[in-house]
């Protein structure tokens, strides 16, 4: 069994460092008086929150935790190390008890959050602290504390929205595997689920909450009968229960009291928490039966009719969940958001779009026209190509056509279809958010030529190319081609066509691939002059 969920632990910290006596002995001092130093810490035990955790199964054999001691303090002055303090990591919900009074000692609830569960002891003072008119070498230092050594219960209350509540064979496991992505276990027996099992539940607008599924209770749970109680303590943190009864209960009010009953045995609070009670398996009834139960249900308690095989009703049921019960305390579930880096990336793309996709001046939307067409960039590519023939000659610049061809053909089609197929698998088209938000120039369509620039994927290795090619010579042409590249790259976020984050991404794919195809026209270069060379 994985979960493990309550365990015992004996933590010690560390005892101080004693401080020093020492008195300082010199050559030509000689009666430099104490100067003894103090005594270092003792190490700390520590608690941390770790919201990659799920379960106590790491600290299942781990029966000591022990710190480390302070080191003793030293001659002029020097204080001892203090002790290595030992960290424990916990999941989110864990709650440490004192191992003889059940008193809570601490509760950590969030990622990263650390919590001091026993002090180290304090160093002692060096003699230094202890001299005085009257006592001028003090020949004495204080001990070190000592540490604190105590055994601890460490039990996990798993954090969720909502938590699933029911009696054996209800359908609480085959609900959590149809709305969420976990597998708990599924058969047609009693208590199939022997620990908690955690499922994240998409929602609209890319919300989601936690649903816990806790193992089944019977009638006299509270009394030891099948697993009994013990479980309920993860149900406790749940701003909403969802009771569930099976459409084939002979009674389903009474199935539903007894549940009741059975958490006001085990804390009575659980009752004032916010309820749903949802019939299970009404796959097997007609519409007419569907009325006839819906007039038997209870009337304090909002209810609903779903089936997870058939999928029937688990909108309906999503949406009340989302929403606060009749009768319960008017608040919505917290919601766990699931941000992934892609989604943060994305947001500050568009948000830099928008910032830079803003009312421009007619000259703007002309110059950028002007820098994105095709027949601007003649004149350049031909004072380049002339650069190059007057570097390298009429032969080397022969061999330099080809490979430059084949360079742009390599930078459009990979920022054209590799990226395009690999990156809309991680974000949405840009095309249907940018309609109506952005300053479109000349039947312009935000997004249309994918996600990433092929303009600036081609630019910016026509400059990484020759830029390497040149060499400096002339000083101005590197610069100014990058210079060109970019400016190239914006018009297209000026006219609304990419995100600033498909031109970077274009620029920095762009300028590999010209780094690349100029180390094979050097190694061109090179292969030519070996194989010109006379043989001996």
């Amino acid at each position: 069994m994985n979960f493990i969920d309550h365990i015992r632990i004996e933590c010690r910290s560390g005892k101080g460092g004693a401080g020093s006596r020492h008195l300082r002995r010199e050559k030509y001092i000689p009666k430099g008086g104490p100067d003894g130093g103090d005594g270092g810490r003792g190490g700390h035990v520590i608690l941390r929150g770790n919201a990659q955790l799920w379960t106590l199964l790491h600290l299942r054999y781990t029966k000591h935790v022990i710190a480390g001691d302070g080191e003793s303090g030293g001659a002029n002055q020097c204080s001892g190390k203090a002790g290595r303090d030992v960290v424990i990591e916990v999941p989110l919900g864990t709650v440490v008890r004192h191992g003889d009074t059940e008193e809570v000692m601490a509760e950590v609830m969030n990622d990263g959050q650390e919590v001091v569960l026993l002090s180290g002891g304090r160093g002692g003072l060096g003699n230094q602290h202890f001299k005085t008119s009257t006592n001028q070498t003090p020949r004495f230092a204080q001990p070190g504390e000592p540490g604190i050594s105590q055994w601890v219960a460490m039990e996990l209350k798993v954090l969720a929205d909502v938590g699933l509540v029911g009696l054996p064979n209800a359908g609480k496991s085959t609900l959590l595997a149809a709305i969420t992505a976990a597998k708990p276990k599924i058969a047609d027996y009693a208590f199939t689920t022997l620990t908690p099992n955690l499922g994240i539940v998409p929602y609209r607008d890319h919300k989601s909450f936690v649903m816990a599924d806790i193992p089944g209770i019977i009638e006299g749970a509270h009394e030891g009968r099948g697993l009994g109680l013990r479980f309920l303590r993860h149900i406790e943190r749940n701003s909403v229960l969802l009771f569930m009864v099976p459409a084939d209960s002979s009674d389903i009010r009474h199935d539903y009291q007894v549940l009741l009953n059975e958490l006001k045995e085990y804390s009575p609070e659980l009752l004032d928490k916010d309820r749903l009670l949802a019939v299970t398996k009404c796959d097997m009834l007609d519409s007419g039966m569907m009325e006839e139960m819906r007039r038997e249900l209870p009337k304090d308690v909002d209810s609903v009719l779903i089936s997870s095989v058939a999928r029937m009703g688990l909108d309906e049921l999503k949406d009340k969940l989302d929403a606060a019960p009749p009768g319960g305390a008017a608040h919505r579930i917290p919601r766990v958001e699931r941000v992934n880096m892609i989604q943060r990336l994305d947001e500050l793309d568009r948000a830099a779009f928008l910032a830079i996709n803003g009312a421009h001046a007619p000259w703007a939307d002309d110059v950028m026209v002007l820098a994105s067409a095709m027949p601007t960039w003649f004149p350049v590519y031909a004072l380049l190509l002339v650069l190059l023939q007057r570097r390298y000659g009429w032969v080397a610049f022969a061999w330099c056509l080809p490979v430059i061809a084949l360079m742009i053909l390599c930078s459009d089609s990979g920022s054209v279809v590799l990226f395009k197929n690999t990156v809309q698998r991680l974000r949405p088209c840009h095309e249907p958010a940018l309609q109506g938000l952005v300053h479109l120039v000349d039947g312009h369509c935000g997004g249309q030529y994918g996600f990433v620039s092929s303009h600036a994927s081609n630019h910016f290795a026509i400059a990484a190319f020759v830029a390497r090619a040149l060499q400096g010579r002339p000083a101005w042409a590197g610069g100014a081609l990058l210079g060109w590249a970019a400016f190239v790259a914006y018009s297209r976020i000026h006219l609304g066509v990419h995100y600033p984050g498909d031109v970077l991404v274009g620029g920095l794919y762009g300028a590999a691939v010209g780094a690349l195809f100029f180390t094979i026209f050097r190694s061109v270069l090179r292969w030519r002059a070996t194989a010109q060379q006379p043989t001996a």
